[in-house]
């Protein structure tokens, strides 16, 4: 047997004696049941080898059998003698299984086995002190031991198994709760887009509802803040970075209502005023042509700054006013040129709608060609430019819409005013609901035709307005505004009409090489609108179509000029293609339109 077993038995044993009272605990009783223990253990060997014995018929074994049953008493007797005071190191026998002791099977001469027979029968010994049972027979209580064993090893076995199942069904109710939580998400996220589609659409339905409602950002205010920024660009050769830092104005916009409004003569030296502008460290003006023409990238701030060097440089022949401001707080610029004292005015606008402006370098260009002309005798028709201008004035406007070019070449974030932009925002995401419009956001306002409150300027004239379709919402493009001359930009241009003797009116858009004219003037009204017509179509070489014909839009700008108005107006169209124009077809528009300024100034002179 083990050593450990042995260990254990041996405890158990005493223990076990211990519990009964009545048991002599001394080291003579210890001896003295030891002693028995080992008689009876032999004995039992001896009637087991007996018994064999007799089955098998051998009586001769049966007689060594007693003997050595004798000599084992007579060996036990010695050994009881010779180690009286020796502890015991052998394992001790137990003296009788319990099964053996109820059925008699004891020695006659074992008088303690009789009495702790009889306290067993009578009960004394018979109760658990310690809630356990005497330990009386070896094989027992090797039995029971594994059976302990046995038990423990299936009792842990069976905690494990209970602890794995309640790891198993936290980790299920863990990914139960996740998956409930994602399908909330998910399904959250569904109303939240459905709510925000229904919001637009509703917004759309009240903006056509009630008209006064519309994107007009700058109703009922009495002051906005703006601020503009300094773009930055580079060329070859020429670098158009107007400052290391971000150069912020602020400006003060009079409300749209009366942003231009003339209600006397008193405020024309207020309304009309001398433009101001401050350079940078970094505006250095060009040794030759100040404007530059290998790339039709043309924003408002390229725009200022060259025409600070052009009135720098020909200080005697031109003059610029600002005549208006933007929503977003952008000078709205006329360059005047010609005899102060002449009779006749002039009106050519360049860049009403955003996406053309090429047209405002050609402009540009334009304006720079004739003051240089001016300068050194340069002559059409044999006739030199100063002399035709003694009879006619210009008012050469190159960027009717400054705050939408700027969106056009820059985004959104060309704006400085948060509500402009929250509405330009709220713009390209009716439209892309609408199906008009590109859903890149990038490439949507790179075609932006409309200014910042998202109304097509060339659609917003008092002529025909009320007929006119467009897009019933605010777009990019064809959106006619709450009201008539509802926009700062259209309000600017008719003041400055009413302000001066206009005689005429050139507006300059891409694309299609075409000269509209015919918006359904009679008389000679309309024989002037089509000598006008004529003159352009001979120096560039466009197609002349009639308005009327092609069944053009009406509340334009040429349309207010010759039907409200009376004077004589037609469109040139610049460029093919769909818009932006690019510098590829910079010097075929260039050839086409170099000579038209000074052409039509003579024309209105000799009118």
């Amino acid at each position: 047997m083990s050593e450990e077993k042995r260990f254990k038995y041996l405890e158990e044993l005493e223990r076990s004696e211990a519990l009964d009272g009545s048991v002599d605990s001394s080291r003579e009783g210890r001896r003295k049941r030891r002693d028995v223990a080992d008689v009876r253990s032999s004995t039992r060997r001896s009637n087991r080898d007996e018994a064999v014995r007799r089955k098998s018929g051998d009586s001769s074994r049966s007689t060594g059998s007693r003997k050595n049953r004798e000599n084992a008493y007579e060996l036990n007797a010695k050994k009881k003698n010779r180690n009286s005071y020796e502890p015991d190191g052998s394992v001790r026998s137990v003296s009788v299984s319990e099964k053996r002791l109820r059925g008699g099977g004891y020695s006659p001469d074992d008088s303690y086995d009789r009495e702790y027979f009889e306290r067993r029968r009578s009960g004394r010994s018979s109760g658990r002190r310690d809630g356990r049972e005497r330990v009386t027979d070896w094989d027992a209580f090797i039995e029971e031991t594994d059976r302990i064993a046995a038990e423990n090893s299936l009792r842990e076995e069976s905690e494990s198994q209970r602890r794995k199942r309640k790891r198993d069904n936290r980790e299920r109710r863990r990914e139960r709760e996740a998956a409930k939580r994602r399908n909330m998400i998910i399904r959250l996220t569904a109303v939240l887009l459905g709510l925000a589609v229904g919001l637009i659409v509703i917004r759309t339905v009240l903006h056509f509802a009630l008209p006064g409602e519309g994107l007009n950002t700058n109703a009922g205010r009495t002051e906005t803040e703006a601020t503009v920024t300094q773009g930055t660009a580079e060329t070859d050769g020429y670098d158009y970075y107007e400052s290391q830092t971000e150069t912020r104005a602020d400006v003060t916009v009079v409300p749209t209502s009366s942003v231009v409004s003339i209600d006397s003569a008193e405020q024309l030296t207020t309304l009309f005023e001398d433009w101001v502008y401050v350079p940078s460290e970094n505006d250095i003006m060009p040794e030759g042509d100040i404007i530059p023409t290998n790339d039709t990238f043309y924003s408002h701030d390229m725009m200022k700054r060259d025409l600070y060097f052009l009135r720098e440089r020909y200080p005697e022949s031109v003059t610029i006013l600002r005549f208006g401001y933007t929503a977003d707080g952008r000078d709205l610029l006329d360059v005047v040129i010609g005899n102060p004292s002449a009779q006749k005015d002039v009106i050519i606008q360049y860049s009403i709608h955003a996406r053309e402006y090429v047209n405002s370098l050609l402009g540009m260009k334009q304006i720079e060609e004739l003051l240089k002309g001016m300068n050194n005798g340069t002559q059409y028709n044999g006739v030199s430019y100063e002399d035709i201008l003694q009879g006619v004035r210009l008012h050469l406007i190159p960027m009717l819409n400054p705050d939408g070019v700027m969106i056009a070449l820059y985004g959104f974030d060309a704006i400085g005013n948060e509500t402009l932009r929250n509405g330009l925002y709220e713009c390209w995401q009716s439209d892309i609901l609408l199906g008009k419009g590109d859903p890149d956001i990038t490439a949507y306002y790179h075609r932006w035709k409309a200014n910042a409150r998202c109304v097509d300027i060339n659609r917003n004239f008092d002529c025909g307005w009320e007929t006119t379709v467009g897009t019933p919402q605010p777009s990019c493009s064809r959106y006619k505004g709450e009201a008539p001359a509802s926009e700062a930009e259209t309000k600017a241009l008719v003041a400055l009409k009413d302000a001066i003797n206009c005689v005429g009116q050139i507006a300059y858009h891409s694309e299609g090489e075409v000269v509209y004219w015919d918006y359904g003037s009679i008389g000679d009204l309309h024989v002037t609108d089509e000598q006008l017509a004529d003159v352009v179509c001979g120096l560039t070489g466009y197609k002349k179509e009639s308005t009327l014909s092609s069944k053009q839009e009406t509340a334009g700008c040429s349309d207010y000029f010759v039907i409200e108005c009376g004077i004589p107006a037609i469109t040139v169209e610049t460029g093919v293609g769909e818009c932006p124009i690019y510098v590829d077809q910079w010097e075929t528009i260039w050839n086409q339109n170099s000579q038209v300024i000074p052409a039509v100034a003579q024309f209105f002179a000799q009118l």
